[in-house]
């Protein structure tokens, strides 16, 4: 059994151990209660905006789909630069990151097929890691004095735990 180190209790006697679990089981047990009304009052809240939220939504990515379809039918609005300041804001086009994408028809394993024939490994990553769930499933074939050879130790700690009753009395 693990122990704290320099662990201080004032529990002196088994009624006195009994007493503290008990008031531990009851907080848990209000604890719980108080997060469920909470849940339920937030939840009530969420079910007043959803509706209305909802329809926002709609409109906007309607407005936002008319507002998009304005500009590619104006690409002349755009001609000196790429966004256009109106009264109540800017819009425009942005530039994304580039991107790699295939050829059509062709799939990422040809790519790779061809940056290995024409000698471009610079190109090509090599993920290599420890398969450390093969090494914790093999651990006691492989022994904890090859492990240490190897750089590795396995760890298992042991943590303290209360389960209280969760009963109202």
């Amino acid at each position: 059994m693990a122990k704290k180190k320099n662990a201080a209790t004032t529990i002196k006697t088994r009624e006195e151990l009994e007493a503290v679990l008990g008031e531990y089981a009851r907080a848990v047990i209000a604890h719980g209660q108080l997060t469920l009304e909470m849940d339920e009052k937030i939840n009530r809240v969420r079910q007043d905006y959803e509706g209305r939220l909802a329809d926002l939504n709609v409109d906007i990515e309607t407005m936002f789909a008319d507002l998009e379809a304005w500009a590619a039918l104006n690409p002349a609005a755009f001609a000196d630069k790429r966004s256009l300041d109106l009264v109540h804001g800017t819009l425009g086009f942005r530039t994304g990151n580039p991107t790699l994408k295939t050829v059509k028809g062709v799939k990422w394993e040809h790519v790779l097929y061809m940056l290995k024939c024409y000698r471009m490994a610079a190109y090509v990553r090599h993920s290599e890691e420890p398969n450390k769930d093969a090494l914790l499933e093999d651990r006691k074939a492989i022994g904890a004095e090859r492990l240490a050879a190897l750089g590795m130790r396995v760890e298992q700690t042991e943590r303290f735990y209360v389960d209280p009753k969760l009963e109202t009395t």
